[in-house]
This record gives C-alpha cells, sequence and structure tokens, in this order.
C-alpha cells in the first residue's frame, strides 16, 4: 500500500480534473466548484451508489441512447454498409 506523502494535502493527493467545491466537497472538474447545477446532479445523481436495478437500467439504457444514436446517424450516411456482411 503506497501512504501519502507527510506534508501533502488531500487535493494535491488527487487526480488532475479532481476540484474541490465550494462546500469543500471533492468533484469531477465537470461540475464545477460553484453551487450550479452540474455541481447538485454530480452530488445527487453521478456520485451516489445505487443497488436499485432499474435505476441502473434506466442508466444503461439513457446512456446507449446517447452515445449510439449519434454512432448510428455518422454510419448510415458514410455509405458503409458493415451490417449486411
Amino acid at each position: 500500500m503506497i501512504e501519502p506523502s507527510a506534508g501533502r494535502s488531500r487535493a494535491a493527493e488527487m487526480s488532475s480534473d479532481v476540484i474541490i467545491g465550494h462546500d469543500g466537497k471533492p468533484r469531477c472538474g465537470w461540475a464545477g466548484a460553484g453551487d450550479t447545477a452540474f455541481g447538485r446532479y454530480h452530488d445527487e445523481v453521478w456520485g451516489t451508489r445505487t443497488y436499485n436495478e432499474s435505476a441502473m437500467f434506466e442508466a444503461l439504457t439513457l446512456g446507449v441512447f446517447e452515445v449510439g444514436i449519434p454512432g448510428l446517424r455518422r454510419r448510415q450516411g458514410s455509405g458503409d454498409d458493415r451490417a449486411g456482411r
């Protein structure tokens, strides 16, 4: 186990994309440091563990649609017909 260096702060040990919010909580860089909708989403949804199968299925489905639809549009318009092979 690697021990943190003495005298280094918790923030210094975190990844560079982690920031400390206005309330002192560590957050991902995309959430921002201020009291914003992104920060609240990070704390209440993104950063919350769930074991609820329905909620996990919803998140997975939304993620697939969010990523999959633009890729499908590009593929349909490019003339790349790999589906029939």
